[in-house]
């Protein structure tokens, strides 16, 4: 829920609901009491300055920054540079109240042209809503119809295209698996080479003297790491004999 900050102050414009200036815009120049407020109207083409009701006003969402008590050309002034009567035009409040004092004001020449105006929009409405009915009630009957029966000719002769179709089908199939026979026998024919590797005495050699190597290599760590325990054990305190004679 949106919030609405319209408070009771100086430099906000108000709308006069009541009295001699009602709809009118007006700018609080000053607070009197809780319930009195000074509005000046005469920028804004509305009431000259007097005291007014605050149940009288209607707070709108513009506000101007001015001083209190400020004279009627200073702030004539900051109502043009603000740009309020555009404001308040392009708000939804004025431009609903724009188009009653319009209608209000118009004669009946006027009121006749807009009936007119009306009467010849629900008339092409009409007109466009019958044209796509007709559109889809056309489409429904074309889509629920049952289709007409063939002649004993006509179901010959599609009899006729469905075996030549069929025919054709078959010719191709046994093509496909014809070529499909003839690639399998040429690659049954072929030698088949022998993937097992050849080993050689050389590589042989090779590997048993990579064994030992790698035997004399695990050989070192063991020796080493038995070394590193004895070190460890032979460097270990014994804390419970030094804590006996503490």
């Amino acid at each position: 829920m949106v919030k609405l900050r319209r408070y009771v102050e100086i430099g906000r414009v108000v709308l006069i609901k009541f009295g001699k200036f009602r709809k009118t815009l007006a700018v609080i120049t000053d607070v009197i009491d809780h319930n009195y407020v000074l509005c000046d109207g005469r920028c804004l083409g509305g009431s000259l300055r007097a005291a007014r009701n605050i149940k009288d006003l209607g707070l709108t969402d513009i506000k101007i920054r001015i001083g209190h008590g400020i004279r009627h050309r200073y702030l004539k002034k900051k109502v043009e540079e603000a740009k309020v009567q555009e404001q308040w035009n392009a708000s939804k409040i004025g431009q609903r109240m724009a188009k009653l004092k319009a209608k209000r004001k118009s004669t009946d020449l006027e009121r006749w042209r807009v009936r007119q105006n009306k009467k010849q929009r629900s008339l092409l409405i009409k007109l466009k809503y019958l044209r796509l009915k007709r559109q889809c009630f056309k489409i429904a009957k074309k889509m629920t119809q049952k289709k007409p029966e063939r002649t004993p000719e006509q179901e010959a002769a599609r009899k006729e295209a469905i075996d030549k179709l069929t025919a054709e089908r078959e010719v191709v199939k046994a093509e496909r698996k014809e070529k499909r026979r003839k690639a399998e026998e040429k690659r049954q024919a072929k030698p088949k080479k022998d993937k097992k590797k050849v080993v050689t005495a050389e590589m042989k050699a090779k590997g048993a003297a990579w064994k030992l190597k790698c035997e004399a290599r695990k050989e070192k760590r063991s020796q080493k790491k038995k070394r590193d325990a004895d070190d460890r054990k032979s460097a270990k305190i014994d804390y419970k004999a030094l804590t006996k004679y503490a």
